[in-house]
């Protein structure tokens, strides 16, 4: 997903620095129809932002691309990416 950097960006600045390298460091985000998936890098990861930081990563998706994008969370396995999903 081409904004993924600038969210980042946007994110790094809403968070302490030890928040951020730990959740979001080697993070990607690809586009599935109208849907993001944010690939982090691991099952636990997944479940820290989907639970505590998901809020703080809609509103910076939707600053940077300028509408709302549903989000999925996955851990970044081959296994648990869609084929059909696109960068």
């Amino acid at each position: 997903w081409p904004h993924w950097k600038r969210v980042l960006a946007d994110l790094e600045m809403r968070m302490t620095r030890a928040t951020y390298s730990a959740w979001f460091s080697g993070s990607r985000a690809l586009a599935q129809g109208d849907e993001l998936l944010v690939l982090l890098r691991s099952e636990q990861a997944v479940d820290w932002v989907q639970n505590r930081l998901n809020q703080l990563v809609q509103r910076a998706v939707t600053d940077v691309a300028g509408r709302p994008f549903p989000i999925r969370y996955v851990a970044d396995a081959p296994a648990a990416i869609p084929q059909e999903a696109h960068p």
